[in-house]
């Protein structure tokens, strides 16, 4: 098994994968463990200012760069990325889940972890999060290492598949309920409620009252969101969240996903097997295998 990263350009909502083809690779440079390969879209000159894909590999590890070509044999990454995973592994009765895996993801950007079942998208992303330690390697978050923090002490927040809403809690209380946990001042917490709710686009006059069990699938998406967004994360992690509903909803929360991500500026890390769904939104992709 291995992972390849994909550079994806976005433009109000839409991306493709960059155009590389072989003829465009200039400069490989081998090794038996790693290759550092500099790359430009498929019938450029290389001239000035085009853009440029540059990777390094060494199994598992993936650092994609934009901009001017790289010196050869020559990586180089931001100062202080949002998250940093350093030779990741992770083990169920020896038998690898992930195995050495090490990447970055860069402030405020829109990245997708792509793949098919059982490749560990949801198992990196859990050791993200905290609700699962490595057997192996390190997670940075904003330059400070975490890897033994319990989750609460991550400041990132999550969207998992199943909603997770409580259903004996409305969605005013559902919405409230991580900022009770964190014992925020109880007058702070209505109003930020209904600032979460509107950010999603659900009227709190409305919706506020009403209980789980009478919203519609994607209206309880957005409640998830909502409740996610309102403790003012530094990283969001949505684990296919998007996977129980309507094509057509689908592709409308897609772009509003994408939308949010831009407005606020926080890094989204968003797992998922569809690969057109990893092309609409993200700005960069790690297909794992």
């Amino acid at each position: 098994g291995g992972a390849t990263a994909i550079a994806a350009t976005s433009h109000f909502g839409l991306a493709r994968r960059s155009n590389v083809s072989a003829a465009s690779i200039v400069a490989p440079v081998a090794t038996p463990s790693s290759t550092t390969i500099t790359a430009r879209p498929a019938g450029s000159s290389g001239g000035a200012g085009e853009p440029t894909l540059a990777f390094s590999r060494s199994r598992r590890h993936i650092t994609p760069h934009h901009g001017d070509p790289l010196p050869l044999g020559r990586v180089t990454t931001p100062a202080t990325p949002a998250v940093e995973f350093r030779g990741l592994s992770k083990f169920y009765d020896g038998v690898p889940a992930v195995d050495d895996v090490s990447l970055t993801l860069q402030p405020g950007e829109f990245f997708s972890l792509l793949g098919p079942s059982g490749c560990g998208k949801t198992t990196t992303l859990r050791m993200l999060a905290g609700f699962d330690l490595p057997d192996e390697g390190e997670v940075l978050i904003e330059g400070r290492e975490v890897t033994g923090l319990p989750p609460y002490r991550r400041n990132l927040s999550m969207v998992f598949q199943s909603y997770a809403l409580f259903p004996h809690l409305s969605v005013e209380r559902n919405v409230a309920f991580g900022l009770e946990q964190r014992r925020t001042p109880k007058a702070e917490i209505p109003d930020r409620v209904r600032e979460a709710l509107r950010l999603v686009r659900l009227d709190p006059a409305v919706y506020g009252r009403r209980m789980p069990s009478q919203l519609s699938g994607g209206q309880r998406q957005r409640v998830a969101l909502a409740r996610a967004l309102v403790l003012e994360p530094s990283i969001l992690l949505l684990d296919e969240p998007l996977g129980a509903i309507d094509l057509k909803l689908r592709k409308e929360m897609q772009l509003e996903l994408k939308a949010l991500n831009r407005r606020l500026g926080i890094t989204f890390l968003y797992v998922t097997h569809d690969q057109e769904e990893a092309l609409t939104m993200s700005d960069r992709i790690a297909v794992m295998d």
